[in-house]
């Protein structure tokens, strides 16, 4: 287990998947990042969507006519990855592609995932550089869970999600059915950018709000001082998730480089809609920042 540490937080992250396992808040001692010991409703923390968002139909894809397979949200939250560098207060860890990964993701790549720790949180910062000869096409996803409530005694319904620019017409893609989506936009329910949680919100599952201009999105409670907010300009779509039908105490707030399929037949991969198209040679960069109350 990696440790990241400075005078207000300490953080673990494992090597398995780069996947954030606990952010601590020391002088408060209360964990922001989701744990279920008993995996009674969710068993990850924080997996990183790669190079897939969602499942595909059939669980699998097309690429130049031949049909793949690929597991719910890629590979990469399951691979082991390699430590680059390491201070207290950042590392960096990475993956490429193997003989293992081109039976299922037919291109070469590098992944590479940058934690930095600063005074008021967490930056994250992914690259993903195409070494292949040829164009690949990807999706990329933050899987983060937060604990709802988090260092206090309040209530799920004490808490909101506040939207910037708060002035936006929030829409959302609709899930039908689970987990995909039908191609139609719907409105989404919210005052002036405010959204109240509740465990209502998320009986048909997945959230997936389709406005590209989001800038950021702050998790907080009326009755507690510590709050959750996340800088996503990077991310052109921002997904919300807690367990369906049950009461789980801790919701999802996923940056998005990407989108589930729509439900039919597998989708060809290099126009899949959501994905990015990365040209041989280039190299994409996607950054957000996690700041911490």
């Amino acid at each position: 287990m990696i440790q990241l540490k400075n005078k207000k937080f300490s953080i673990e992250i494992s090597e398995k998947g780069a996947e954030i396992q606990s952010i601590y808040n020391i002088d408060e001692e209360f964990n922001y990042i989701w744990n279920d010991k008993d995996k009674k409703y969710w068993k990850r923390h924080a997996p990183i969507l790669f190079p897939f968002i969602g499942r595909s139909n059939e669980d699998s894809y097309l690429f130049k006519g031949k049909k793949y397979n690929m597991s719910q949200h890629g590979f990469g939250r399951d691979q082991l990855f390699e430590l680059i560098s390491k201070t207290d207060t950042q590392v960096v860890l990475s993956i490429n592609d193997t003989e293992e990964t081109r039976k299922i993701y037919p291109f070469k790549f590098k992944f590479t995932v940058t934690y930095t720790l600063e005074e008021d949180g967490l930056k994250t910062t992914y690259s993903i550089k195409n070494i292949d000869n040829k164009d690949m096409s990807y999706a990329l996803g933050s899987h983060p869970g937060f604990n709802v409530p988090f260092g206090s005694d309040d209530k799920y319904e004490d808490f909101y999600l506040e939207i910037t620019p708060n002035d936006l017409s929030l829409e959302q893609f609709e899930i039908d059915p689970v987990p995909f989506i039908n191609g139609e936009i719907e409105p989404f329910s919210n005052i002036q950018g405010v959204i109240n949680l509740s465990h209502e919100m998320f009986k048909n599952g997945l959230i997936i709000l389709a406005n590209k201009d989001i800038k950021s999105v702050k998790l907080a409670s009326m009755k507690s001082n510590h709050s959750i907010k996340l800088d996503i300009s990077d991310f052109p779509y921002l997904a919300l998730w807690s367990k369906e039908d049950e009461k789980a105490p801790f919701i999802c707030i996923e940056p998005f480089a990407g989108l589930p399929d729509k439900y039919g037949k597998p989708d060809d991969i290099m126009s899949k809609k959501g994905n990015n198209l990365l040209n041989s040679g280039k190299e994409d960069i996607y950054s957000y920042k996690m700041f911490l109350n």
